[in-house]
């Protein structure tokens, strides 16, 4: 049949009911719903989480250690997504579009490129890159402090010592800036191996005094020693029967404060200390080693799951806000 039409008049197009009954109370148009987008919230709980896997995992593991160029260029790609978020947010709004979820997926994007690249390098800094560094240097067995330059072993990333060598507490000492930097030097020791080379304690357990009249094997230890007194008890395992290998110490943040410390040595005890190698005095280095790639990847799973705790829970803050302000989607 016709549309309706005034009074006498030619009967109206469908398009023009709007016109002709206003746009209040038309009886033709629904009332407009504030619908519940399932697939546009996964989006937000999910691509951002995407994103910081991705960079943390590039910026935590090797693809860091090798191609760090490469891992700079995620990040910069990382934030130019972010922006390209907020662009199309400025779009949203140009077309009379409120872009509440174009802002708040332009936000999380943005802390999690950022999260993930904090956390990332720092987890690398601290954990990774110290395994992959030892993990690529050399093992040498068998060394004897007494006849072997420390530039004969520049690229030790593990060292065992011969039998009876020890850590010569009486020559301990430290430099304090904020922490104590320990040091003391690892030394050939007189008498058997169940003496555990405790020098101070035992007279005929005097050191033999390198050959090569440089002391450059050194064990090491952050805020392990009291500062006050030349001690190394605590720092790794000196009195411990079976330990007699070092773990090279690798962050280069500290290597010049244990420089400061075996200068302070040299002086207090008129001994010479050419090329010193730093290590943690320990039974086990493989062990020692693996702990740093296992707490990296600690850290890294409290990451993952940290992150999409915080960005989920976001998320439904968001969902419930723009729900009273009537904004859905």
């Amino acid at each position: 049949g016709q549309s309706c039409s005034p009074a006498g008049g030619a009967p109206l197009p469908p398009q023009s009911l709007t016109m002709a009954y206003g746009t209040i109370n038309n009886p033709l148009k629904p009332p407009r719903r504030r619908l519940l987008n399932i697939q546009g919230i996964c989006l937000c709980i999910f691509l951002p989480w995407l994103a910081f896997v991705t960079l943390y995992t590039i910026l935590t593991f090797s693809v860091a250690y090798q191609y760090p160029g490469f891992a700079t260029a995620c990040i910069v790609a990382g934030y130019l997504l972010v922006v390209l978020v907020f662009a199309l947010a400025y779009r949203a709004r140009r077309r009379d579009r409120e872009p509440l979820w174009y802002n708040f997926f332009g936000w999380a994007l943005l802390v999690a490129v950022t999260a993930a690249t904090i956390c990332g390098s720092l987890n690398h800094w601290h954990n990774m890159r110290p395994f992959y560094d030892i993990e690529n240097l050399k093992t040498y067995p068998n060394i004897d402090p007494s006849v072997s330059l420390g530039q004969q072993t520049m690229d030790a990333g593990r060292v065992y010592f011969a039998d009876h060598t020890c850590v010569e507490e009486t020559k301990a000492s430290w430099f304090k800036d904020n922490d104590v930097y320990c040091v003391a030097p690892i030394v050939m020791g007189r008498g058997p191996a169940q003496d555990r080379c405790n020098l101070r304690a035992k007279a005929g357990m005097d050191p033999v005094v390198p050959l090569t009249g440089t002391y450059d094997y050194w064990a090491v230890g952050v805020n392990c020693c009291s500062g006050v007194k030349p001690e190394f008890v605590k720092c790794g395992h000196p009195r411990q029967l079976r330990a007699r290998s070092g773990l090279r110490m690798m962050k280069d943040e500290q290597r010049s404060f244990f420089r400061l410390a075996v200068q302070q040595a040299e002086v207090a005890y008129g001994i010479v200390a050419n090329h010193p190698l730093f290590f943690y005095w320990t039974e086990d280095p493989v062990a020692d080693m693996l702990e740093y790639r296992d707490e990296g990847f600690r850290y890294y799973l409290i990451g993952l799951f940290g992150h999409f705790a915080i960005n989920a829970l976001g998320t439904v803050f968001a969902l419930v806000g723009f729900w009273k302000l009537g904004e859905m989607w």
